[in-house]
């Protein structure tokens, strides 16, 4: 299917592109054309493994087409960086040396490119003028990009950018490590410069909702091939396609409906007790100083409970969780409060109790599943081993539980047989959630459950938490996005800086925020409560 506008200032022409070292592989992409105009927002949605990220690379230099042509202004590319083609990834860390300095840093494209000024000092007013452009006042030019937050980290990639006057930036999922008030931030500062400077962007995404509020046209890719173009927004509000229509329904926050809130809200808890938090304060001890990053929480679960505690990055939420299952690291303490799991004091309890509690009375479910499955053991290997060591039964009993609980999260009996890195991430995750429902816990710990998957792959991961907790297993659920805790969680606690600021009923918080930060928080997540 062929995009075409006139006046283009980037184009692809009929390009298809292929990995020489794969045979008989099909295409990553095959006869895609897309024409941009100049100062427009151009997006491109799909889903990991469509080719959205292979056709970035495409349009700015860094890979070169199997066949066809990508065209700068009518004549072939040559040089991406000469023309002002340049690209801001999703993890802007990982293309920075972590030894230099932010000064080093900056410094290193325009030195590529013979751009330095001659003095010392009108250097340092160059690079002052960029972080002063992108909100990085205060962050000095000799300090490292580990001091960084993922907000800050950004921005400095955007300044980089910003040195070498580009003229089409393009965006590698460049929101989607961001928390959802931190990517409102950065969107706005790239509306601005957008105004101020007359950049073009191509924004690779799988949000599907944030592209219809941001971009001015869409191309959605499936499968190696652009399948429906047109203006964003007539686009998502009547797709033509079922792949973009399936894209569409699997937004979390169109799946979102206040009739469901209000069944959320009627879900009744047992009056066992799950997880009680009194007075909760966490301090860490570094420099022989002390210093307070959790104060004050308190939260009660019942059986059969959901609860979504949302906060930004460092609000303290994770450190929370990891404090109710005595995970958290040497420097972090609990100075003070208590936690009850059951009736069991966590806080009181010596390893091997707290061994005992976690897989058996207590699951945890990791945003990264890559990193929690052993790479080196098959997926049945790990579920004997964790259903053994909590007393179920003898093998061929674990097998079949294995099989039913892998059965229940919609996998077939055969991934047992199956290493992780030979499933994709939806089956990873699934694989996770599996094991934590076999040993039939009291609590469900779930920690950004959905932020790395795709969006057709989130919602089944939604609707199967939804369905694993309407029987008498608590969830307690970690997450930036408001959007996901609606969908999943009967309450809600927000936190900020280590603090609680507003608690209770999800549904009535979403509708009356009283916090003038939980109102931001819901205007970030491009949330809107439907009457």
């Amino acid at each position: 299917m062929a995009a075409s506008m006139s006046d283009p200032i980037l184009l692809a022409s009929d390009v298809s592109f292929e990995y020489d070292a794969v045979k008989n592989a099909r295409p990553i992409l095959r006869n895609v054309s897309i024409a941009i105009e100049p100062g427009s927002i151009v997006a491109i949605v799909g889903e990991s493994g469509s080719g959205k990220s292979t056709l970035a690379k495409l349009l700015c230099g860094m890979l070169t087409p199997t066949s066809g042509q990508v065209l700068y202004r009518g004549a072939p590319l040559q040089s991406p960086a000469a023309a002002g083609l340049h690209l801001l990834s999703q993890e802007p860390f990982s293309t920075f040396n972590p030894y230099h300095d932010v000064r080093r840093i900056l410094c290193e494209p325009l030195q590529a490119q013979a751009k330095l000024p001659a003095s010392t000092d009108a250097l340092s007013t160059l690079l002052r003028a960029a972080l002063d452009e992108v909100g990085l006042e205060r962050v000095p030019l000799n300090a490292s990009p580990r001091s960084l937050s993922g907000g800050q980290l950004q921005r400095l990639a955007l300044a980089r950018i910003l040195l070498l006057k580009p003229k089409v930036i393009i965006g590698d999922e460049p929101f989607s490590a961001l928390d959802v008030s931190i990517r409102a931030q950065i969107l706005a500062l790239m509306l601005r410069l957008r105004e101020e400077r007359g950049l073009t962007y191509v924004l690779i995404s799988h949000d599907i909702d944030l592209v219809e509020r941001t971009a001015d046209h869409v191309a959605v890719i499936y499968e190696g091939r652009i399948v429906e173009w047109g203006k964003a927004n007539e686009v998502i509000a009547a797709p033509a396609h079922p792949y973009t229509l399936a894209l569409r329904s699997a937004s979390p926050i169109r799946r979102l409906r206040l009739s469901d809130l209000d069944t959320n809200a009627e879900r009744n808890a047992t009056s066992s007790r799950a997880l009680s938090i009194c007075d909760l304060q966490l301090v860490s001890a570094e420099n022989a100083r002390e210093r307070t990053l959790v104060d004050g929480v308190d939260l009660t679960l019942e059986r059969g409970d959901t609860l979504a505690i949302v906060g930004e990055s460092g609000a303290g939420k994770s450190l929370t969780a990891r404090a109710v299952l005595g995970l958290l690291p040497p420097a972090i303490r609990a100075s003070r409060g208590q936690i009850l799991i059951g009736e069991t004091s966590v806080l009181d309890a010596d390893d091997d109790e707290l061994r005992r509690l976690r897989g058996s009375t207590v699951s945890y479910i990791p945003q990264d599943p890559l990193r929690a499955l052993n790479p080196v053991r098959r997926v049945g290997d790990l579920f004997d081993e964790l259903l053994s060591r909590h007393g179920f039964g003898k093998k061929k009993e674990r097998r079949d539980r294995a099989v039913r609980c892998l059965e229940r999260v919609g996998l077939s009996a055969e991934v047992r047989y199956r290493f992780a890195h030979e499933l994709s991430g939806g089956m990873r995750q699934r694989a996770l959630i599996a094991m934590a429902i076999s040993v039939e816990p009291l609590l469900i710990i779930a920690d950004e459950p959905t932020t790395a998957l795709d969006a057709t792959v989130q919602a089944e991961i939604l609707d199967l938490l939804r369905d694993l907790t309407h029987g008498s297993t608590a969830l307690l659920l970690i997450t930036h996005d408001l959007a996901v805790a609606a969908n999943l969680c009967r309450r809600l606690i927000v936190m900020r800086q280590g603090k609680m600021i507003e608690q209770g009923d999800l549904a009535q918080i979403l509708k009356s925020p009283k916090a003038d930060y939980t109102r931001q928080l819901i205007s970030s997540s491009l949330l809107e409560v439907p009457q």
